[in-house]
């Protein structure tokens, strides 16, 4: 064997053992590329409603029909409140009016947030009340329920559409 054979036998040698080494790391052989991701985030003072566990609220809720009683039983919705800015209040309201038909009947809704119910003008929850010794996170409960306890007996679907609006308030600096 003469050294020329020998430095190619060599260099096959530790080639094969190279390619042996990248594939029990689970590397393969080929072109390798980078990519570059620039990221960017926003803190904005913010609110959030989700569920309790921190997903989305669903948007649609069925009311159950109590035929017994020929009315809709109220849907409580037990929802989580997130700020970045726990000290100033809120304010609530609806917009329209909350009702629901079938095409013929109309039947009035009332919404509540927290035991207070909503309407089309803005109501104040405090941020104290609401985030006190909660932090940034405090659970909130939305009732929705007839408004009148009369009889629904009139058959079909009922649809409604309900637009909460909660806001955060802008802190007002005193005046000197």
């Amino acid at each position: 064997m003469n050294i020329k054979h020998l430095s190619v036998c060599v260099a096959l040698a530790l080639a094969a053992s190279a390619a042996g080494q990248a594939t029990a790391a689970g590397l393969v052989a080929g072109t390798q590329i980078t990519q570059q991701f620039n990221l960017t985030a926003n803190v904005n003072s913010t609110l959030q409603l989700t569920d309790t566990d921190g997903s989305a609220l669903s948007p649609n809720l069925a009311l159950d029909y109590d035929l017994a009683n020929q009315a809709f039983k109220p849907k409580v919705v037990i929802a989580n409140l997130a700020t970045n800015t726990n000290t100033n209040d809120i304010v609530a309201s609806i917009a329209g009016q909350a009702q629901m038909t079938n095409g013929n009947t109309t039947i009035p809704l009332k919404v509540t947030l927290n035991d207070e119910q909503l309407s089309s003008t803005v109501k104040v929850f405090k941020a104290a009340d609401l985030f006190g010794s909660n932090g940034f996170s405090t659970p909130i409960t939305l009732v929705f329920a007839q408004k009148e306890k009369t009889a629904v007996t009139a058959a079909g679907t009922y649809t409604g559409s309900i637009q909460l609006m909660l806001q955060q308030q802008t802190p007002t600096t005193p005046a000197n």
